[in-house]
């Protein structure tokens, strides 16, 4: 934490930041003394600063949060009757948790939050949580993230593990699992089939572009998976006596998408909108570039 001191002591406004450097998520704070809301003087003075490591499995939210904690309860060891804190963060996602009442990750911080807050109004004093961009030359913000980087050099204070920092580990071991399954079965498939041309990409629902027509999005499967109403395809169960396109190659996705002269002119509208010269299959239909 860090106080920039004014000659007015009745205005005072706090950063909080939190930063997550080579696997370790560290916490500070800034507190700086106004003549005016939001404006920091040449003149002020640093009264006090602190930096604290959390440890390598907290998560840079975990910092965040901690962050503002802190310097809710730093404010609260000095407020005064008439006293006026404005707390500033560049993190949206850690003010609005405190903010928010619930029984989700971050709950301890809030509840200390929230304390130290009443407190603070109890002695006559007022206090507020706002954002401030990051990175904007803000002096405060700017203090508490040199304080950050710096805690990346002292021991850890905290052995603790965070919720959050649990969900994402359970996250990336399921996706862990379910590829190691899915690479194991595409040893069985044919060469030609999606899994075995496509790398997997593990999601809880299918992504799709927005405001897209749905047959124009049945279509994009179709071409995906290679099953859909096209020669090379309907050949194979029978429906058709031959897999010969309009233009006299083979008709199949590729040929359809790459290189059949039907479409020339949409092929040349399609690489004008995209900078790669020449498109492929795993770009058109694998990418969000490429998709949309």
């Amino acid at each position: 934490m860090t106080a920039v001191g004014s000659k007015s002591p009745m205005r005072m406004s706090i950063f909080g930041f939190g930063r997550s450097l080579e696997n370790q998520s560290i916490q500070s704070d800034a507190l700086s003394g106004l003549k005016k809301p939001n404006i920091i003087l040449p003149n002020g003075r640093i009264s006090h600063q602190e930096t604290i490591n959390i440890g390598v499995n907290q998560l840079v939210y975990n910092g965040e949060l901690l962050g503002v904690t802190k310097a809710i309860e730093y404010a609260n060891s000095i407020a005064q009757p008439g006293n006026k804190f404005k707390i500033y963060s560049d993190n949206q996602a850690g003010l609005f948790r405190l903010k928010t009442p619930s029984d989700l990750p971050g709950q301890s911080c809030q509840i200390k939050a929230i304390k130290a807050a009443e407190a603070i109004q109890n002695k006559g004093a007022e206090i507020s949580l706002n954002w401030v961009p990051g990175h904007t030359s803000v002096q405060g913000n700017e203090l508490a993230d040199s304080l950050a980087k710096e805690a990346t050099k002292i021991p850890s204070s905290s052995h603790e593990t965070s919720y959050a920092s649990i969900g994402m580990d359970i996250k990336r071991m399921k996706s862990e699992n379910w590829i190691a399954i899915l690479n194991t079965n595409n040893f069985h498939q044919p060469s030609s089939t999606y899994s075995r041309n496509y790398p997997w990409k593990i999601s809880s629902k299918i992504r799709i572009p927005g405001n897209i027509k749905r047959s124009t999005i049945c279509a994009l499967f179709q071409l995906k998976i290679g099953h859909g109403y096209f020669k090379s395809y309907l050949k194979r169960f029978g429906i058709s006596s031959n897999d010969n396109c309009r233009c006299g190659g083979k008709e199949s996705p590729d040929h359809l998408l790459l290189s059949c002269p039907l479409y020339k002119m949409a092929r040349k509208t399609l690489n004008k909108d995209n900078p790669i010269v020449r498109p492929t299959m795993k770009y058109l239909l694998h990418t969000k570039a490429g998709i949309v």
